[in-house]
């Protein structure tokens, strides 16, 4: 039988469905949703699956229409149509029973995330017909990948200086004698293929490489146009859009409970019990279940596993969105599954401070780029204290030791010079956009902004490329061996000058899940559980102590890949489902669509935003990101800052024209 779990309210409903109430509430929709449809203000297919959904009593629906009328009831329905309809088909058999529904339907994977390992997964499942489930708890895909922007590694074969011999050694050096040593080969044995399938694949060009902290040599590459973690998103996002259900099933807002273990465990996992956005449970059944849910750096409680493992690193902010709170370790962890390095939270050196809210515990990580291409630190004395491209352990230490003994939060600046932030533009602009980074047009107006004397810093940056003076390899007195977009001292007083500053952040977990080089879990008895697998973040093992920068991507399509591709795909229908090639590409290359063209004005525009809206302008087409605006993986604030205006310019400083797929304009731009 099916276990059901509701809230009060869903109960309530439930028996009185025929109650002179609902009659009302149900009225009440169908006159809003036709009042909407007959301004224009949705298309005719929302306008339809809302009629459907009202005279079907759809339980959710009815609930909203207790609390919101207008404009404000159909924002709401149509965000939440997905939800409503996933449920009401399931309840059209049997109350909700999916188990009845998989009779006919097999599921060969359900994963848990909708980060980079997990999409990764998916579309290489879906490539080989495999049916698959997504679950993500939040309401938009993409976790904390979304927000990655250095990089992602790789061996270039073509480069003498590399192999992957050569990035082992890095990553054990990074590792300081810890760690799983056949997985950091199994990461760099599969590098190279794995951007040759993002570049084939999923038709994205990783056209710029750069040398980061740790590495023996550049070997992190990123796209010229956009962010690479959300430009990686954005295009997995489209690769899967060819599949249709029951092929493929994405539940957002969706909480994965409990692992469903077989009789006496000797099977291992059979599936897992999903809840929904409204309270109510489910049990899915599935060959495999695999975990991609990410790691615990914004798991803060006080039974937190921060808390149980690492406590004194609780002082610190995170550059993690508020969803990383290790679900999946502890999913895992009660069927018995082992895990190892629990204590290794890396703090990342350089997140900004933001001036507005300098205490926030919550960070926007300063990407590691802008010291790859050549961005310098400096302490509150105007001096270089550290290298700059060491690796993170070691820059936070140094960026510690530079400030008194038991400071709470310990800061520096970061400074770039006209070279180094047009390499880095896109991440320049982002970050000022933000009010993180400062320009300045000369080094008198930095040491205003840093409150020290100028002379220090010109004789510091004077110093500084004194290196390239010498005779063989160039190395500073810290050590640093690469320099980029020197000199800096010719014309020193010649701007722009780009500052910010920084302090070390929780950024990411390098302990986590025990697996093998298949990433298969295994228990606290060295045994494999059977059907159930880890990737990304949450597996432990592959980095040691340090993890290296850009690597975090890298490992998420490794392993990614490896289990989509070694897990058995048996008796699927997918030809019934799966598109071919020609309307693949073809779907890949529609702009979004406008049902019914509707023309808006600039006053309109200026009106929304007075009400409490976020309309924006983008390419001409004009985008309602109200019901969006806090779900933003990059914050509120950069859509707050667009809202009412034309915003083409400034939204390609970070993204690119792509990231709009997933949203549907509601008109365009007067002319």
């Amino acid at each position: 039988t099916t276990t059901t779990t509701t809230t009060t309210v869903f109960n309530e409903l439930s028996q009185n469905n025929n109650s002179d109430e609902v009659y009302l509430l149900v009225d009440k929709i169908v006159g809003e949703v036709a009042k909407a449809a007959q301004n224009k203000e949705i298309n005719e297919s929302d306008e339809s699956k809302l009629i459907d959904l009202a005279l079907m009593k759809q339980n959710d629906l009815i609930i909203l229409s207790r609390h919101y009328s207008g404009n404000k009831l159909i924002r709401h329905a149509i965000r939440n149509i997905p939800v409503m309809t996933s449920q009401n088909n399931f309840a059209l058999e049997n109350n909700f029973g999916l188990e009845n529904k998989q009779k006919d339907h097999r599921i060969h994977a359900i994963i848990i995330g909708s980060g980079l390992s997990g999409l990764t997964a998916a579309v290489t499942l879906l490539d080989r017909g495999a049916n698959v489930v997504i679950i993500e708890k939040e309401a938009f895909l993409g976790g904390n990948s979304a927000k990655a922007s250095s990089g992602i590694n790789a061996v270039d074969s073509s480069e003498k200086c590399d192999s992957v011999e050569v990035y082992v050694n890095d990553m054990k050096a990074a590792a300081k004698g810890e760690g799983d040593v056949t997985l950091m080969e199994t990461v760099a044995a599969g590098s190279e293929d794995a951007i040759k399938w993002i570049e084939n694949r999923l038709k994205l060009k990783l056209e710029l490489r750069s040398q980061l902290g740790g590495h023996s040599c550049p070997r992190t590459f990123r796209p010229s146009e956009g962010l690479t973690g959300s430009e990686l998103i954005t295009y997995l996002q489209r690769a899967l859009k060819p599949f249709a259900e029951p092929q493929l099933v994405i539940y957002k807002t969706t909480k994965a409970k409990r692992l469903l273990m077989s009789e006496n465990n000797e099977n291992g996992v059979e599936g897992l019990e999903i809840e929904f956005k409204n309270g109510t449970v489910h049990k899915l059944f599935a060959e495999h279940v695999i975990i991609a849910a990410g790691g615990f750096s914004s798991d803060v409680g006080k039974d937190g596993l921060i808390e149980k493992f690492a406590p004194e690193l609780l002082r610190f902010g995170s550059t993690n969105g508020a969803w990383a709170t290790g679900d999946g370790h502890k999913l895992a962890i009660s069927v018995g599954a082992a895990v190892t390095g629990m204590e290794s939270i890396q703090i990342h050196p350089t997140a900004f401070v933001d001036p507005k809210n300098p205490n926030a515990t919550s960070k926007t990580l300063c990407a590691e780029l802008l010291r790859g291409v050549g961005g310098i630190l400096l302490n509150h004395e105007g001096k270089r204290f550290c290298n700059e491209l060491g690796t993170r352990d070691y820059i936070t230490n140094s960026i510690i030791s530079t400030n008194p003994p038991n400071t709470t939060q310990p800061e520096a600046f970061l400074i770039l010079n006209a070279k180094a932030a047009k390499e880095a533009n896109k991440h320049v602009a982002m970050y000022s956009n933000k009010g993180l980074l400062s320009t300045f047009e000369t080094l008198e107006d930095v040491a205003k902004w840093m409150k020290v004397s100028v002379e220090v810093i010109k004789n510091e940056l004077v110093n500084y490329d004194k290196v390239l003076e010498t005779s063989g390899e160039p190395v500073d007195q810290f050590g640093k061996k690469y320099f980029m977009n020197m000199p800096w001292s010719t014309g020193n007083d010649v701007g722009p000058f780009v500052v910010g500053r920084i302090t070390p952040a929780r950024h990411y977990c390098m302990g986590g899940l025990v697996v093998d080089k298949f990433s298969n879990v295994v228990d606290q008895n060295k045994k494999i559980i059977p059907r159930l697998h880890a990737i990304g973040e949450i597996v432990g093992g592959i980095h040691g102590r340090t993890r290296l920068a850009g690597n975090a991507l890298t490992e998420c399509v490794v392993f990614g890949r490896i289990i989509g591709l070694n897990i058995s795909v048996t008796s699927s229908s997918s030809s019934d489902f799966k598109k071919d090639e020609e309307e693949k590409d073809e779907d890949l290359n529609k702009k979004p669509p406008v049902d019914e063209v509707r023309i808006i004005t600039e006053e309109e525009l200026e009106k929304r935003k007075k009400g409490g809206e976020y309309w924006v302008e983008l390419f001409g087409r004009v985008y309602d990101f109200t019901d969006f605006v806090h779900e933003h993986p990059g914050g509120p604030e950069s859509i707050e800052e667009l809202s009412g205006k034309h915003g083409t310019d400034l939204f390609l400083s970070v993204h690119t024209e792509a990231m709009l797929d997933d949203f549907k304009p509601i008109g365009i731009m007067k002319k």
